[in-house]
C-alpha cells in the first residue's frame, strides 16, 4: 500500500479528472447555486408571502408579476423568471471575479472567506440599490431598498454556506486522495524533515509529495538518516538542478524550507518557480516573525508565508489599464502644441531627427520600440550601447533642459496607449542589458512579470542617478516592492507623487 504523501504515476480514471477540477471551480459552481438560490428566496419573500405589501406606494403596480408562458422555471408551485435570475446569476459571479474571489485557493482561512463574501455582496447590493434609486420602472415593480437589504442578507448567508460545502467536499476528496496537490518540499534537511512530518500527520490538505531538493551535497548526507521514514520523498536533486527539476516533474506548489535564508539565493528560487506558474511557500526565519517582517499563516503548526502569482485583482488590472489609455489618450490630444514647440525646439537646435526609438524589453521579455524626443547628439552610441549619466557630455542644451523636466519622456504615451507600456510600472530596460542584469543578478527578470512604466515606485522616491550594477541593485528593491504590492490605490499615489516631482524639476540632467 503507497503512502498517501507518496508520488503516483498511474493514469487516474474519468472520476479522479472530474473531481480534480481546480478549486476556482469549486468556488464558482458554489457561488452559482447560491445566487440562484437567494433570488429564488428573494422572489418567494416578495411576491408569495406577502409580507412587503406595507411597503409599497400606492402607485406601484400589483406586487405579482405577470407570467409570460417560455420565460420562467416552476419550483413547486412558484413560477421564477429564468431570465432575471440568469442576469443576477451573471452579476454577481462577475462582481466576484473582478473582486478576485476566484483563485486556486488550496488553504485559506474561512474567516477571511467568509468575510471577504459579506464586504462584496454589501458592496454588490448597494450598487442595485443606487440603480432602484435612480429608475422609475424598478420602483413601479415594487422593489423597495428594504427589500434589498433583506436579499443581502439571504445572499451572504448562502455564499458562505455554498463555499463551506465546497471547502468540505475538497477537503474530503483530499484526504481520500482523490484530490492531490504535487509538491516539492526544497531547503536543508533538517527542515525538510519538519515539513514532511507535519504533511504526514494532516492528509486533509492533499499534498502528493513529489520529493525533495536538497540545499547543497552535503545535505544529502544529512538526508540518508530519514530515508526510512521519509521513503516516499525522494531526493530529486541539489538547488543547481532546479529548473531542471521543476521542467521534469511539473509540482503544483513548492514549500521552501531553509536555515538560514540568503536573499538572493531565496529570491532565485521563488523566480524559478514563479516563472512556472507554481504557488511557492516559504518557511521564514524565527526572527524575520519575531521582528514582524514577515505576516504568515500556520500549515500544520508550521508558519509559511505565501507568494501569491496574481499580482492584481482583476478589477485592477482592468482599471489601470483604462486609467492607461484614459491618460495617455488626453495627454496625447491636449498636449500636441506644446508637442510641436519641443519638436520644433529639438530639430532647431541640433542636426537630427525629432524623435529617437530604442528597442526594450516589455512585459514578458517582448520587445518594443520606446520613443522619446532626442535628447543626446545623433552619435551618442558611437562606441556602443552606453548608460547615461549625470551631466552626460552627449546631452545637447535644450536635451538637458528635457531631461530636467522629464519632458523627453512625453513621446511614450503612445507605447502607453497600444499596451506596449504602461503609466506606472517598472522602467523598461534594453534587450542587452537585461541579457547582462540576469546573469549578475539572476532574479533581475522578474520585472518582466509586469508592464514596464513611465513612472514607478523608485523614480518617485529618488532624484538624479547614474546607471552601475550596483544601482540596479538597489533599484530592484523598489520595483519589487512595486511587483509586490501592487494596486490601483498605489499607482495613483505614485501618479500624484510623479505630477509634483515633474513641477519640483527633480530629473536627471
Amino acid at each position: 500500500m503507497s503512502h498517501p504523501l507518496a508520488t503516483a504515476h498511474s493514469t487516474p480514471s474519468s472520476i479522479q479528472r472530474i473531481l480534480t477540477l481546480p478549486p476556482w471551480l469549486f468556488q464558482f459552481v458554489a457561488d452559482v447555486i447560491a445566487t440562484s438560490a437567494g433570488f429564488a428566496l428573494y422572489y418567494f419573500m416578495r411576491f408569495r408571502t406577502g409580507w412587503f405589501s406595507a411597503l409599497l406606494h400606492p402607485d406601484y403596480l400589483p406586487a405579482m408579476p405577470v407570467e409570460v408562458p417560455g420565460t420562467s422555471i416552476t419550483l413547486g408551485t412558484m413560477a421564477i423568471p429564468y431570465q432575471m435570475m440568469l442576469t443576477m446569476t451573471i452579476y454577481w459571479t462577475l462582481l466576484f471575479w473582478l473582486a478576485g474571489m476566484y483563485k486556486n485557493w488550496f488553504i485559506r482561512s474561512p474567516f477571511d472567506e467568509a468575510f471577504s463574501l459579506v464586504r462584496i455582496s454589501f458592496y454588490g447590493c448597494l450598487l442595485l440599490m443606487l440603480v432602484i434609486y435612480f429608475d422609475d420602472d424598478f420602483k413601479r415593480a415594487g422593489i423597495s431598498r428594504l427589500i434589498i437589504v433583506l436579499y443581502w442578507i439571504f445572499m451572504a448567508l448562502l455564499l458562505i454556506a455554498g463555499r463551506s460545502l465546497a471547502r468540505a467536499l475538497q477537503r474530503r476528496l483530499r484526504r481520500r486522495g482523490i484530490i492531490r496537490i504535487p509538491a516539492l518540499v526544497i531547503g536543508d534537511a533538517e527542515r525538510v524533515a519538519d515539513v514532511l512530518t507535519s504533511l504526514k500527520h494532516f492528509r486533509w490538505y492533499g499534498y502528493r509529495v513529489q520529493g525533495v531538493v536538497l540545499h547543497n551535497e552535503a545535505e544529502i548526507a544529512s538526508w540518508q538518516q530519514n530515508t526510512q521514514e521519509f521513503s516516499y520523498a525522494p531526493v530529486l536533486g541539489i538547488l543547481p538542478q532546479l529548473q531542471d527539476i521543476i521542467r521534469e516533474y511539473k509540482p503544483t506548489e513548492a514549500i521552501i524550507a531553509l536555515r538560514h535564508h540568503n536573499h538572493d539565493e531565496l529570491l532565485g528560487i521563488a523566480w524559478e518557480c514563479e516563472t512556472m506558474d507554481i504557488n511557492v511557500k516559504i518557511q521564514p526565519d524565527l526572527y524575520d516573525i519575531f521582528m514582524g517582517q514577515a505576516r504568515t499563516f500556520q500549515l500544520y503548526g508550521v508558519p509559511l508565508i505565501e507568494i501569491s502569482t496574481q499580482l492584481m485583482k482583476p478589477w485592477e488590472a482592468i482599471a489601470k489599464r483604462l486609467l492607461d489609455i484614459a491618460l495617455s489618450g488626453c495627454a496625447m490630444l491636449f498636449g500636441l502644441p506644446l508637442y510641436l514647440i519641443i519638436g520644433c525646439a529639438v530639430r532647431f537646435t541640433s542636426p537630427g531627427p525629432i524623435f529617437y526609438g530604442q528597442e526594450r524589453s516589455g512585459k514578458d521579455g517582448k520587445t518594443f520600440k520606446m520613443w522619446k524626443f532626442r535628447s543626446m547628439r545623433t552619435d551618442a552610441e558611437k562606441l556602443g550601447p552606453q548608460w547615461a549619466k549625470m551631466n552626460d557630455p552627449r546631452v545637447t542644451p535644450i536635451g538637458r533642459f528635457l531631461r530636467k523636466s522629464h519632458l523627453d519622456e512625453i513621446p511614450q504615451f503612445w507605447n502607453i496607449f497600444v499596451g506596449h507600456m504602461s503609466v506606472v510600472g517598472p522602467r523598461p530596460e534594453r534587450p542587452m542589458f537585461v541579457e547582462k542584469f540576469t546573469q549578475e543578478v539572476p532574479y533581475y527578470s522578474r520585472r518582466l512579470k509586469v508592464r514596464p512604466g513611465l513612472t514607478g515606485w523608485w523614480q518617485v522616491q529618488n532624484d538624479g542617478y547614474e546607471d552601475s550594477l550596483d544601482e540596479v541593485r538597489d533599484r530592484l528593491k523598489f520595483d519589487f516592492y512595486y511587483i509586490e504590492n501592487m494596486s490601483f490605490r498605489l499607482d495613483i499615489e505614485i501618479i500624484l507623487r510623479t505630477v509634483v516631482k515633474v513641477f519640483q524639476g527633480k530629473g536627471q540632467g
